[in-house]
């Protein structure tokens, strides 16, 4: 289990990231979701860092 502290800087790193990559795409005028995808995926499935079992 991760401290709670660490959760919350997690969560602002991933908005952070999250905010910058839409702020690039919305300057070039193309789409952001794939970014976005793709860091999911890097979060979930990949690293394992969140999981969806209870």
């Amino acid at each position: 289990m991760l401290p709670v502290g660490l959760v919350f800087i997690f969560i602002a790193g991933i908005s952070f990231l999250g905010f910058i990559i839409n702020a690039l795409f919305e300057k070039v005028k193309i789409t952001s979701i794939l970014p976005l995808m793709v860091m999911g995926l890097l979060v979930g499935p990949v690293m394992g860092l969140i999981s969806t079992n209870t």
